[in-house]
């Protein structure tokens, strides 16, 4: 066995927040946000954080909100069905080379919200092409089905774009409002882990949850991220960390997550 004594470790970390379907013009809670996150360093190295209930509102989104207070890029957009959406934001060094929609036609019914992914594309100058997928599933308590036939729908989406054109590592992640240890879990990760791209639920550290009822306190693990198995990168760990000062704050009522990934190059 060979031994690469000059190979050097390089980090990707990538966040993901709900901003709790914020209609905030005052951009008060984007500022709170923003001092959380300085004060302990947190966006730190961050290349990508996605956002999750981000309503599209005049002059900014929400999204477009804590942007500005960072002094990054960002762009949201909404679902079909009303003004809430997904997000992206990024520091303005960031290559970020493209970014499509998907509208998810699974739903519990005609009345239901829509649901949609947000795919974004990063060049990074050490690791190669990586593509970040966006989601925020169905929320009925009985939504199990749905939820599967969703993931099912962003596969398919995720597999026509790396046909097209590949990448070095494919991460999901979001709100997907279920968890293994929750009674509305119907096995829905497994359409993720058993894919092709045999993605890889990452475990977190930190807080027990990532979610808080603000008003019976009840606290749940529904936000993740999954990583693909890559062949062309070596990979060395991978975690994320939730931290629970957000929902303390009640800044929001879903807790921060940053994925961190080790990669040997």
């Amino acid at each position: 066995m060979s031994l690469n004594l000059f190979a050097e470790t390089t980090s990707l970390k990538i966040a993901s927040i709900n901003l709790q379907g914020w209609i905030d013009t005052s951009s008060k809670r984007a500022n709170l946000m923003k001092d959380l996150f300085k004060s302990k360093g947190l966006m730190d190295g961050v290349s990508l954080m996605i956002t999750q209930e981000s309503i599209e509102q005049a002059p900014l989104s929400t999204t477009d909100q804590l942007a500005r207070e960072l002094g990054w890029k960002s762009y949201s957009e909404r679902r079909v069905s009303d003004n809430e959406g997904l997000g992206v934001l990024y520091p303005k060094r960031a290559d970020v080379e493209e970014i499509l929609s998907l509208q998810l036609k699974a739903k519990a019914s005609s009345k239901d919200f829509s649901r949609m992914a947000l795919m974004s594309r990063l060049n990074h100058p050490r690791i190669g092409k990586i593509r970040l997928v966006n989601v925020h599933l169905a929320h009925q308590a009985n939504g199990g089905l749905i939820r599967k036939n969703q993931l099912r729908e962003v596969i398919a989406w995720i597999q026509d774009l790396e046909n097209s054109e590949p990448s070095d590592l494919v991460v999901m992640g979001g709100d997907f409002n279920t968890g293994e240890t929750e009674s509305s879990y119907k096995g829905e990760f497994d359409i993720l882990t058993k894919s092709s791209f045999r993605f890889k639920k990452v475990q977190a550290s930190g807080a027990f949850y990532s979610y808080k009822d603000m008003h019976t306190g009840n606290r749940r693990l529904i936000d993740h991220f999954f990583v693909s198995q890559s062949n062309r990168l070596r990979i060395k760990s991978v975690n994320t960390r939730i931290y629970r000062e957000i929902t303390d704050l009640k800044i929001s009522d879903h807790n921060l997550l940053i994925l961190k990934i080790d990669i040997e190059i």
